[in-house]
């Protein structure tokens, strides 16, 4: 179930993650990015 509107506390801008949640987003993209090439 995908939510239009998402509380807010779900949904941090990228400069208002914590490091170690950017380096884990990060690595979960290139992940995905790498098998769909």
């Amino acid at each position: 179930m995908i939510r239009s509107n998402p509380k807010s506390g779900y949904v941090a801008d990228w400069d208002d993650l914590p490091e170690w949640q950017r380096e884990t987003d990060a690595d979960i993209f290139d992940a995905i990015e790498a098998r769909s090439t």
